[in-house]
């Protein structure tokens, strides 16, 4: 019984840690994919327009226009921007948009998998994020001038596969023309990684169209400040910067987006893996003391029979050998084993793992060659105790 739950021991432990291993591993590959954008010393806020005074479009772009010229003379800001949605953040409410010159889209073929967001024309380099092709937004894109627009990798690609974009018009599918006028593409900016809504440890490459905050101001953005000190220290500075402006205007969620990218996308993998990897760490440390304990007992109970051994020209190496390859085909048996239930199982975890597969060779590898050394460990200790057994002893017995 004692040799039953030892294998069983060794056979669970190798799933748990081969399970531990998929997810530590899964969640370092999620966490060190490039997203497009530096989020580093960026400190984000969320502003509130209040609709009373800020009903009109020409007051939300003064008021937006007032905030950047207050910010940007303070110590150590770089450059400040608005967004009406951050990057990694899942897209709320796609759009289906439509290209000027083609066959229009009915709501049966539209497809609902682009968004359209309101930035102003320091977002792109104060994200870090590399234009590709044409320009960027500037202050002469007003309320007043042509609308114009700026399209992600994923969206060129998806409506203009083999074409420049830039010059090119595209707008909102289905709004009223009066209210929906013909954007024309400017330029084009890499992908922003976006998490996906309907799998935790998945990326997108959300298809997007840029639009300028003074051309569509929101009431509702979120303020972004690099800076060359502590975000976080700045932040204070920037909030009272801003109620200074206008009392009534409530900035609220000062954190930096490094802190939100780790809370909403990273910190769950990332405990979920803790965990799983602690009772793997519990499970191996069972294991090695209960494989100790059946050899040590082992080795007792065989006192007699390893002293006889030993008179009758057994020497050290012999007898170290024989415990030792007892113990290790115990363990031998229970990787065996869990190797193929770990298999089985980790077909479970597909669903929370990221860049791996759940059958990866090379972590169940690991995990074994890891539960060897320990196993090998634990049995040496009673091994060598066994070449310590005095002939005369059971020969005086006998």
């Amino acid at each position: 019984m004692a040799r039953v739950l030892i294998v069983a021991e060794v056979m669970l432990s190798l799933v748990l840690l081969a399970g531990a291993g998929l997810l530590m591993e899964s969640a370092a590959r999620f966490a060190s994919i490039p997203l497009g954008f530096a989020p580093n010393r960026v400190a984000t806020m969320i502003i509130s327009l209040p609709p009373k005074t800020y009903g009109a479009d020409l007051e939300r772009v003064r008021i937006y226009d007032h905030i950047f010229s207050g910010l940007d003379v303070l110590p150590g800001v770089q450059t400040t921007a608005v967004s009406s949605m951050l990057p990694f953040r899942p897209i709320q409410g796609f759009d289906a948009l439509e290209v000027e010159g083609r066959q229009p889209s009915t709501p049966e073929t539209a497809g609902h998998d682009s968004g359209v967001i309101s930035i102003s024309p320091l977002y792109f380099s104060t994200l870090g994020i590399p234009l590709l092709k044409g320009r960027s937004f500037n202050v002469n894109d007003q309320l007043q001038t042509e609308p114009v627009a700026i399209v992600n990798e994923a969206l060129a690609k998806k409506h203009f596969a083999a074409e420049d974009p830039v010059g090119r018009q595209i707008r909102s599918f289905g709004a009223p023309p009066e209210h929906n006028p013909w954007p024309t593409i400017v330029g084009v900016v890499t992908n922003e990684k976006r998490a996906n809504p309907f799998q935790e440890m998945s990326w997108l490459d959300t298809p997007a169209m840029f639009l300028p905050i003074a051309q569509v101001p929101p009431s509702r953005v979120t303020l972004l400040v690099r800076s060359n000190v502590d975000p976080m220290g700045l932040a204070n500075i920037v909030q009272r910067q801003v109620s200074t402006l206008d009392p009534s205007i409530p900035v609220s969620n000062i954190q930096t987006a490094e802190h939100l990218l780790l809370k909403e996308h990273l910190a769950y993998p990332r405990f979920r893996a803790l965990v799983v990897g602690s009772f793997a760490g519990f499970a191996l440390l069972l294991a090695v003391i209960g494989l100790h304990g059946v050899l040590s007992q082992l080795v007792t109970q065989r006192t007699n029979e390893i002293g006889l051994r030993m008179a009758l020209g057994a020497d050290a190496r012999n007898v170290l050998t024989m415990i030792t390859k007892e113990g290790m085909l115990l363990v031998g048996l229970g990787i065996g084993l869990g190797a193929i239930l770990a298999l089985f199982l980790s077909r479970f975890l597909a669903g929370l793992l990221y860049g791996v597969k759940s059958n990866d060779p090379i972590t169940l590898a690991a995990v074994s060659v890891l539960l060897l050394v320990a196993a090998l460990a634990a049995t040496l200790l009673p091994a060598r105790r066994a070449t310590r057994v005095d002939p005369m002893v059971p020969l005086r017995y006998e």
